[in-house]
């Protein structure tokens, strides 16, 4: 055998028997195992007893959680919980916030509006008592 490292010499017999150098075939050595480097992979392979893989084999089942993420996992659910009940009261608040300002605004236009009918009251008063005088007639008032 040469001392090659990780190569060892295989000599091939031919069919009537005889070994010669010709036919030396390389084989590597790996992990301790003789792979011939020159064949097919399973081309003489004769077991089709073993199944092959198949993404519907079962596996084993995971490990259970540990307690510690069990309860990490709680936490992460809470916090969760506890932020979608957040947003929802703050839309809430945004919807009451709206409603408010309406009702705001809406008195705000009212108020505006009376005002402007006070002092459209004021201009006809106005008018009135400036025919009043054009004309010469000194009626008195009958307001209270």
């Amino acid at each position: 055998m040469e001392a090659n490292f990780g190569i060892a010499a295989k000599r091939l017999v031919s069919n009537d028997g005889s070994s010669t150098p010709r036919g030396t075939k390389k084989l590597r050595r790996h992990d301790g195992l003789i792979i011939d480097i020159n064949k097919a992979p399973h081309c003489d392979d004769d077991n089709f007893t073993i199944p092959l893989a198949s993404g519907k084999q079962k596996s084993a089942p995971p490990p259970p959680p540990s307690p510690h993420r069990l309860l990490l996992l709680k936490i992460k659910k809470q916090q969760r919980d506890i932020s979608a009940k957040r947003v929802a009261l703050k839309q809430q608040h945004c919807g009451w916030a709206s409603a408010n300002l309406k009702k705001d605004l809406e008195l705000e236009k009212m108020r505006l509006e009376n005002k402007m009918m006070k002092l459209d009251n004021e201009l006809l008063e106005a008018q009135v008592k400036y025919k009043e005088e054009e004309l010469g007639l000194h009626v008195k008032s009958k307001r209270i």
